[in-house]
């Protein structure tokens, strides 16, 4: 085997090795591993208005998010914290903010089907942009090509 062949081998397994890693830190979201996108909000508490405006955008869209296949959690340093409409533990949603390396305030990320971070932000999300990063994507070009969803009713 030619050097830049053994390179390219240690590479990917680097990059596989690295993505397990990041999976086997957070249990909670090994089950939507390959299945789901997942898009995450942070917030003080569910009366954030960044949180709020997130969530009833996912609401009107919600043919557009269940046709990417997203998955939404919500962690509030304090309330109830939630995972894909299921309630899940204050440690759970400290774990969450741990790993993500959250702050207090409003935080958005997107995770993809892989398990790895795709987009973060800080302000109102806009989830237009979020869906318009998604179909770019190689896996959702071949969801694309596979189906077709019309959400414009």
């Amino acid at each position: 085997m030619d050097i830049p062949m053994k390179r390219s081998m240690l590479l990917c397994l680097i990059i596989l090795f690295a993505n397990g890693i990041a999976i086997a830190a957070l249990p909670s979201l090994q089950s939507y591993l390959w299945e789901n996108r997942v898009i995450l909000l942070f917030a003080p508490n569910s009366e954030n208005p960044e949180v709020q405006q997130a969530l009833e955008l996912i609401k009107i869209e919600q043919c557009n998010v269940k046709d990417r296949d997203l998955v939404i959690g919500a962690f509030y340093e304090k309330g109830i914290n939630q995972l894909d409409h299921r309630e899940v533990s204050a440690t759970i949603g400290r774990e969450f903010r741990e790993y993500y390396r959250v702050k207090s305030g409003f935080t958005a990320i997107l995770v993809g089907k892989d398990g790895g971070e795709k987009f973060r932000t800080t302000r109102v999300l806009d989830l237009q942009s979020v869906f318009d990063l998604i179909d770019t994507m190689p896996m959702r070009q071949n969801e694309m090509a596979a189906k077709s969803v019309d959400c414009l009713q």
